[in-house]
């Protein structure tokens, strides 16, 4: 027997091996997203409801006391895995409650385990409703919200605030949390250790060591009007030291600046709807592209606090790319939504100059 199929044998055998009581169970044995981290890939095994480790060195069981996992996130580096989980708890008391099924008041709750080398090292208790992570860019800060666009189920108990987001320092699992406004939709980390959360219709910032809001920035005044971001991204001006955030909203030419420092607007036209943004560091400047308009818009970050007509070079292109690939120096500009469009374009930003590689 060879070793993937030792493996795999041990992974049926583990998920049959629960003899407390026969039930109608189905479902997969094994969970195919998995998480792969330094000590090994993480498995959930929605039929025995148990989380393993494997290994070279075999197959551990990691002992989530008696919580089921649902979802498995690693961390940037690897060091850990954050597992999404789910435990019951019942509400009444009675010697003749023993299985799940005995109970009447039986509740869900949920929590969100941190798990190092097949072990928990932290757990924190989460609202059920937040399906999604973002980190900062050390990776110690683990950001959950409830993004409605990452499909599956939303579960929502009791009531809950749909526009929360929750701040886990994944070293210790102490945790912070802020409300942002409905359906936030990106996080970014600026250089200021903040993030910056973009909603509908407005931009929320959160200082990383306290928790605390240090903005908030309403994309309009008129509450009857809704405008959903799209693309967001964080721009430094070297002039200025100043970190700016840059968005586009769904169905419009408009690119919005916020100057993070002296929270004010400035609102340039792109000409046309963009797809997608990208930042070189490199040159300090920005890229947009345009899923039906054949051209490439490049922002001098210099010139981010006039942001006019001026400020905004256009670059024609032979066909539409709707993505923008950021390289040291240049852009990479294509095209993934038609099969129509075969062009791929290098911009040197410095330069100027378009080539097809």
């Amino acid at each position: 027997m060879n070793k993937t199929t030792s493996i795999l044998t041990a992974l049926a055998l583990l998920s049959a091996c629960e003899t407390y009581q026969p039930d109608d169970r189905s479902g997969a044995l094994w969970d195919t997203n998995v998480a792969s981290a330094n000590d090994g890939i993480y498995i959930n095994l929605p039929f025995a409801g148990d989380l393993v480790r494997v290994n070279a060195g075999g197959i551990s069981v990691v002992d989530l006391d008696g919580a089921v996992p649902n979802r498995l996130v690693e961390s940037p580096d690897g060091s850990q895995v954050l597992v999404f989980a789910t435990w019951q708890e019942c509400k009444e008391d009675g010697e003749d409650i023993v299985f799940p099924e005995d109970c009447d008041e039986l509740v869900d709750n949920s929590i969100l385990s941190i798990v190092s080398d097949a072990a928990v090292t932290a757990e924190v208790d989460i609202p059920s409703h937040l399906n999604t992570i973002s980190f900062s860019n050390d990776g110690a800060i683990a950001v959950a919200y409830l993004d409605y666009d990452a499909g599956g189920d939303i579960q929502v108990d009791g009531f809950a605030d749909l526009g929360e987001v929750a701040f886990i320092r994944v070293a210790d699992g102490s945790k912070g949390s802020a409300s942002v406004g409905f359906s936030p939709k990106q996080v970014l980390f600026s250089p200021d250790n903040q993030a910056v959360v973009m909603s509908r219709s407005q931009v929320v910032a959160v200082d990383l060591e306290t928790f605390e809001r240090t903005l908030e920035a309403p994309l309009t005044l008129d509450a009857d009007q809704a405008i959903n971001p799209s693309n967001a991204e964080l721009a430094y001006d070297p002039q200025s030291g100043v970190t700016n955030l840059l968005l586009t909203v769904q169905g419009s030419s408009d690119i919005y600046m916020l100057n993070l420092e002296n929270k004010y607007w400035n609102i340039g036209d792109l000409g046309a709807v963009p797809s997608d943004i990208g930042v070189d560091e490199t040159t300090a400047q920005s890229v947009f592209v345009f899923s039906g308009t054949s051209k490439a818009v490049v922002l001098d970050h210099s010139q981010l606090a006039t942001l006019n007509s001026s400020s905004l070079e256009d670059i024609d292109l032979e066909e539409p790319s709707n993505k923008a690939l950021m390289g040291d120096g240049f852009a990479l500009l294509y095209n993934d939504a038609s099969g129509a469009v075969h062009d791929v374009y290098k911009l040197e930003l410095e330069s100027r100059q378009l080539s097809e590689p």
